[in-house]
């Protein structure tokens, strides 16, 4: 059997050993920060932003004011929101949750309806 230094050159020097320390210590707190952000950025980019645009489609912009622009959002039921984005209700309930989170979308007082997020003028 042959000795570590046969394979990893670096290995036989203390320098070597200082940079595969630095280097695997960079990896176990690198990684995992990377992999969250990624899974972060892929449920929001395929799973969340279908749910988000449909709420906001149900924006209604009305008349306007010296403060703005009046604008109210339409609030619908998690069995509504998964009827019109073809997924099912689990998936769009956690959706929802991590759009909750975000603030970009907020649950009706008292029932289970969901509505967009928006300012009552823009």
């Amino acid at each position: 059997m042959r000795n570590l230094s046969y394979w990893w050159p670096f290995a036989r020097t203390a320098w070597g050993w200082v940079w595969a320390g630095g280097t695997i210590v960079g990896v176990l707190f690198g990684l995992p920060k990377i992999a969250i952000e990624r899974y972060e950025w892929y449920m929001d980019r395929f799973r969340d932003q279908p749910v988000k645009a449909y709420l906001f489609s149900l924006v209604t912009i009305g008349g306007s004011f010296p403060a703005g622009r009046a604008q109210w959002a339409s609030a619908k039921g998690v069995f509504d929101i998964a009827r019109a984005t073809g997924r099912s209700e689990r998936s769009v309930k956690k959706s929802l949750n991590r759009l909750e989170k975000k603030r970009e979308v907020c649950r009706e007082p008292g029932s289970d309806t969901w509505k967009a997020n928006i300012p009552s003028y823009r």
